[in-house]
């Protein structure tokens, strides 16, 4: 069948967001010529739906008919765990310097 190309209005308020607006008469793809990578997660009328591979290198996700909005965001395990790490670490400091202080009183 052929593909039925829909005008889509995109917002991408950051480097880590993309925000598509768009409606659709059949059941299809958007596909997003971004680069696929690991970390993307993408949320269709707020609920998380899985992307697929277009083409090797770029992002797709199944649509239904109808009004969509459809929400990319890049949060990547690495900057989660990261940020876990760097907390625990912080706590961890902050222990070993309040009982420092307290052997020394």
């Amino acid at each position: 069948s052929k593909a039925e190309i829909v005008p889509i209005a995109v917002q991408r308020p950051n480097t880590s967001r993309v925000e598509l607006e768009f409606s659709n008469d059949k059941p299809g793809y958007v596909v997003l010529t971004d680069t696929y990578f690991p970390g993307w997660h993408a949320y269709l009328d707020d609920s998380e739906v899985k992307i697929f591979r277009a083409n090797i290198l770029f992002r797709a996700v199944k649509v239904q008919p109808g009004k969509h909005v459809l929400k990319f965001k890049y949060r990547p395990l690495s900057i989660t765990l990261g940020c876990l790490l760097c907390s625990l670490a912080l706590i961890y400091c902050s222990y070993s310097l309040l009982k420092a202080r307290r052997e020394e009183s």
